[in-house]
């Protein structure tokens, strides 16, 4: 009795191997055309998470408090837009995403990398 569910399950999924490759191929998907934000992304993971966006081809939105970090960021990142907002304060984040969609139109991808201590 226990044997039955298991083996109508079994049936219905696919083997081990083939999920891991429908699951490379959905890691090896492109982000052309896509918009991203990543707050934190001049730190750590971050940067880590904004590299390997910009590699799969996403335009890439990067909010910083201080310009001269932010400056430093963009430099190393071909194409990335880098707007000065602090993300723990609305007014700034209402100014960033106005900004987002005035020169894309749309935002696909949100990454929160950064956790706002007060």
């Amino acid at each position: 009795m226990f044997n039955a569910p298991r083996r109508q399950y079994e049936t219905r999924c696919a083997a081990p191997w083939d999920r891991a490759s429908a699951k490379k191929e959905q890691i090896a998907m492109s982000l052309s055309g896509r918009v991203a934000l990543v707050t934190g992304g001049t730190w750590e993971i971050g940067i880590a998470t904004v590299s390997h966006l910009a590699a799969k081809g996403a335009q890439l939105i990067i909010p910083r408090r201080r310009q001269l970090e932010l400056d430093a960021a963009i430099a190393e990142i071909s194409g990335a837009m880098g707007i000065r907002a602090d993300a723990g304060r609305l007014v700034d984040v209402d100014r960033l995403f106005a900004a987002i969609m005035a020169r894309y139109g749309q935002l696909s991808v949100l990454i929160l990398t950064l956790a706002a201590a007060r």
